[in-house]
């Protein structure tokens, strides 16, 4: 109970710095799982509602991306200069930011629709010898906060 405390005070805290905040929830999840030495067509529970904080200069904050990715709040919070962050601005394409982690998991968000997916792709570069991680996507909604 106290992580989740943590948790949710650190973001608050985070969110006071913020341009935006928005809480999403995922749709789905939908990937690939290494068994019998090949890869097959996995769902995956798409895991629980997240706050996503969406800086000034339209970057996502680095740790609420990677507490979005699956990483734990109190280790998120040791590792955030891991995490890229960007934002896009094109004409043509609507207006997103996105994140890159070090071991294979992203998270991409519309600043428009606020519709978005995290992804994790490790597994396809690790050892076959070991058991490797699943491959998967997994699309969410946002609402502004």
């Amino acid at each position: 109970m106290k992580p989740l405390i943590a948790l949710v005070l650190s973001l608050w805290v985070g969110a006071a710095q913020a341009q935006m905040t928005l809480a999403c929830q995922f749709k789905q999840g939908n990937g690939f799982e290494w068994k019998n030495g090949q890869w097959q067509e996995a769902a995956f529970y798409a895991g629980k509602p997240f706050f996503l904080l969406i800086q000034k200069d339209q970057k996502i904050d680095p740790k609420s991306a990677l507490v979005a990715t699956g990483t734990p709040p109190e280790i998120a919070e040791a590792v955030q200069m891991d995490m890229v962050c960007f934002p896009h601005r094109r004409r043509v394409i609507a207006q997103f930011s996105s994140c890159s982690g070090p071991h294979g998991e992203s998270i991409i968000v519309s600043l428009e629709t606020f519709e978005g997916a995290v992804s994790k792709l490790l597994g396809s570069v690790t050892d076959k010898i070991f058991n490797r991680d699943s491959l998967y996507v997994m699309p969410f909604i946002c609402q502004k906060m």
